[in-house]
């Protein structure tokens, strides 16, 4: 854990002369300076990409205070336990644990959520993907009832609460309870709980609902369920492959296990003229629209799909008929 101890450890034993009070020495400016270079070349060398906005985030939590740049840090005055924090911080990054799960808070379209190794992590992809379904929905001015599918840390559903009034409410199931938890969690704490409950719930075939749900029906159904095939996690990135909730990754042989029982889920629960989004994986949108044809035909119409920023064909938009 002591990368830095040494290099660092006479600008610590000046501080603490002042009763550990800020750093304010230029010489120590200098020190930060060196420090960044070489808290950049260790996380290079763990192969952490986007180096200055981890190191960012881990000072930032370090020091219990937002900055408004990487190059703010070397303005700070750091006191030893700061310097230490970072130093513990530091070392899980270079282990490959998640930034996210590090600070334990991380933004989603412009919501402070909480989150921890029990839901999988929002991508940027995903706030793509709600802005695509906010974008249709944001001039609705009918009441709406939301089902999310597979809710994690809410983020999905706190996004779409937040952006659209008319959303009356908001209901989610996930199979792990700690998901369930954590996204009541993050309605609280963003002021949403009135407008939204989640219950713990594994879908299956002929069991699609919880029993306080069976027979209701819902005008927008959203998921970003597992879509990965099992055959592709040995692939994924250590901070996936190590740290991720792998139930929330993995969708079976094909990737569809999950979606397909979505579609079904659909067939039930979506009422006449409401809509079915999903976010999937490359590749998977025309097998869902051949899914949709051949199975679902009599209650689902394939409407469209929507690329994210690389271009690829990911998110969804279903009807039931």
């Amino acid at each position: 854990m002591n990368f830095i101890k040494p290099f660092w450890s006479r600008f610590i034993r000046r501080s603490t002369k002042i009763q550990n009070k800020s750093i304010i020495s230029p010489e120590t400016k200098n020190a930060i300076t060196h420090l960044l270079k070489e808290w950049n070349r260790k996380l290079k060398k763990a192969g952490v990409g986007d180096r200055e906005t981890n190191i960012k985030y881990l000072m930032e939590n370090a020091i219990s205070k937002n900055l408004p740049s990487y190059d703010s840090i070397k303005e700070l005055e750091l006191t030893e336990k700061q310097l230490n924090r970072f130093q513990e911080l530091f070392k899980m990054r270079c282990d490959r644990r998640p930034l996210q799960h590090i600070v334990g808070v991380w933004d989603f379209n412009g919501l402070p959520l909480k989150t921890n190794p029990a839901v999988f992590i929002p991508r940027p992809e995903t706030e793509e993907f709600v802005s695509e379904v906010i974008r249709h929905y944001r001039n609705i001015s009918r009441p709406i009832e939301m089902l999310e599918v597979g809710c994690g840390s809410g983020a999905i559903s706190m996004a779409m609460l937040q952006s659209i009034p008319f959303i009356r409410s908001s209901t989610a199931i996930d199979c792990s309870d700690d998901a369930v938890q954590l996204a009541k969690e993050n309605a609280v704490k963003l002021k949403l709980s009135d407008r939204f409950q989640a219950f713990k719930h594994m879908v299956k075939e002929n069991d699609y609902l919880p029993k306080p749900l069976k027979g209701k029906t819902f005008d927008l159904i959203i998921s970003n369920p597992p879509f990965a095939r099992t055959d592709e996690l040995s692939w994924l990135h250590p901070e996936v492959k190590y740290y991720e909730n792998r139930i929330a990754l993995d969708g079976g042989p094909d990737g569809l296990v999950v979606v397909r029982l979505v579609l079904h889920l659909s067939c039930f629960h979506l009422r006449s003229g409401g809509k079915l989004w999903l976010e999937l994986g490359n590749g998977q949108s025309p097998l869902v629209k051949t899914i949709v044809n051949l199975k679902h035909a009599e209650n689902l119409r394939f409407l469209n799909s929507y690329k994210d920023r690389y271009g690829r064909e990911r998110f969804v938009e279903i009807e039931k008929t």
